[in-house]
């Protein structure tokens, strides 16, 4: 009948709970128990969703006020969708941004060891969305920065001892003086300035630049890949989200600003909407309580924290494993610096963003003789160019870049785990391909269970016709025999009247 078939095609759609009422017709409900339809009255379902949350399926309320009630869709084409749209889907583009940034981060490195030949007159870094104390401060080892003419050959040098706090020539410098400590050291053959989150350093003159990293190192990279002073992919965002920051560094952001996240089941069912003001204090430890608080943060529902490269993660409390995103963001890092989501990739669209951001170095676009291929020599005689143009150490680290190990940060289906780019991208196609199978298994198995579920209420509601036709030869043959019975009464009745 008609009412079975709208119920068939509405479970299909959902999970529903159907019960029979005494005087006839049924009762429908979600799957904890709202009432959908049934006692004269039918619900109005509605789908609600911003720009930058998941969207979930409400009951309206009857009397047209009031907020919408969500429902759990545990089942049917619609909970398939939500899946697909909220899981599957956001961990693909995730799990692509981590490996796309981790690879271009490895190509980076690669390029920032080497140089060009000749090298470059300018070397432009990335904005880092730190002030330069901040960002100089927690550096260790060494490295050295070289000036050569457009032969190659090496003018002057600056050596960097971060451990020790010393310039040669120059002498002692701190993060706080830094920039004006490397000016004096170059000695006017080059020029450094800081400016927007971005180291710059220029030869003067027809004067070149060239740095040998040695053994700098912050979060991670280096100090010229730290900068990105000669990256070879830029970004026009933030492309790693490892900031170098300790509990104890200047946050930078302004206090009184605020940033609001929204919190969700794993089914994207709403948990609640909290805005965080920026303390006054000063420190990544002071902003952290802040953003963990139970009343004002998200502390009862999950924490935030701060790793040993200064990434800032939040992770769900069981048993509800809440999930985040970021609604709002009025922070700022500093005049006209980056948001706290921009700075740390708070949020899923921030960090699925990040391969759409990415483009060549435009000096190198223009002029691909300005690709780092040879690198930096200081171990050779007086008189002899540092920087060749048969070099090919440098194109021999940008090829070996998917072989290099790498620490990958949980995204999508796969922990944080650490391997070579290469094995990386064989794993995430792997993931896609076992969740494409694993799909295909489900929905087979889904229609046999449907196909069973059908042909049992078809034994109850349905005409078995063989059954029907069993019945009938009984029936027949149970006829013909009382047919029989009765002529045979009759035979015997006319029989005694007979003998009478």
């Amino acid at each position: 009948n008609i009412q079975a078939q709208l119920i068939d095609e509405l479970s299909t759609l959902m999970s529903v709970q159907i019960s029979s009422k005494p005087t006839g017709g049924v009762i429908i409900r979600s799957a904890e128990g709202l009432l959908l339809a049934g006692e004269g009255r039918a619900a109005t379902l509605s789908y609600n969703r911003t720009a930058t949350t998941k969207g979930y399926i409400a009951v309206e309320p009857e009397s047209g006020s009031g907020y919408p009630q969500p429902i759990q869709i545990k089942g049917g084409e619609i909970r398939g969708l939500m899946d697909l749209r909220d899981t599957r889907l956001p961990a693909m583009v995730e799990q692509l941004g981590e490996f796309i940034s981790r690879g271009v981060e490895q190509i980076n490195a690669a390029h920032n060891k080497s140089t060009s030949s000749p090298p470059p007159k300018v070397l432009n870094g990335r904005d880092t969305g730190l002030d330069l104390p901040t960002a100089v401060d927690g550096f260790t080892g060494k490295t050295t920065i070289a000036i050569l003419d457009k032969d190659g050959l090496v003018q002057s040098t600056v050596d960097i001892d971060f451990d020790a706090g010393t310039m040669s020539p120059g002498g002692a410098f701190t993060p706080a003086n830094f920039l004006a400590s490397l000016n004096t050291a170059m000695g006017g053959a080059a020029t450094a300035s800081f400016s927007n989150g971005a180291l710059s350093i220029a030869g003067v003159g027809d004067n070149r630049i060239a740095i040998d990293e040695g053994t700098s190192m912050k979060a991670g990279r280096a100090f010229s890949h730290f900068f990105g002073l000669n990256d070879m992919i830029r970004s026009s965002g933030m492309l790693s989200y490892e900031t170098g920051l300790k509990g104890t560094d200047p946050h930078g952001f302004t206090a009184g600003d605020t940033i609001s996240f929204s919190l969700a089941q794993a089914d994207g069912k709403p948990i609640r909407d909290v805005t965080v003001t920026v303390p006054a204090g000063a420190d990544m430890n002071d902003l952290l309580a802040a953003l963990n608080d139970p009343a004002t943060g998200v502390g009862q529902h999950g924490q935030f924290t701060l790793d040993a490269k200064g990434g800032l993660s939040f992770s769900g409390n069981p048993p509800q494993n809440a999930t985040l995103s970021v609604t709002q963001d009025l922070t700022s890092r500093g005049a006209g610096g980056p948001s706290m989501s921009q700075l740390f990739g708070l949020g899923a669209v921030e960090r699925a963003g990040r391969s759409g951001r990415l483009s060549v170095d435009a000096a190198i676009s223009q002029d691909p003789m300005r690709l780092s291929l040879g690198t930096l020599d200081l171990t050779v005689a007086a008189g002899k160019p540092a920087v060749t143009a048969g070099d090919g150490r440098g194109a021999r680290l940008l090829a070996a870049a998917g072989d290099v190990t790498t620490n990958f940060a949980a995204a999508g289906a796969l922990g944080p785990v650490t391997m070579t780019l290469t094995r990386y991208a064989a794993e995430f196609g792997g993931s896609i391909g076992r969740q494409a199978q694993e799909a295909e298994t489900r929905a087979k198995a889904a229609e046999a269970v449907n196909a069973e579920a059908n042909a049992r209420r078809q034994a109850v509601e349905g005409v078995n016709v063989d059954e029907e036709l069993v019945r009938l030869t009984t029936y027949q043959q149970a006829f013909n025999a009382s047919a029989r019975m009765i002529q045979a009464a009759r035979e015997l009745f006319d029989v005694l009247n007979n003998m009478i």
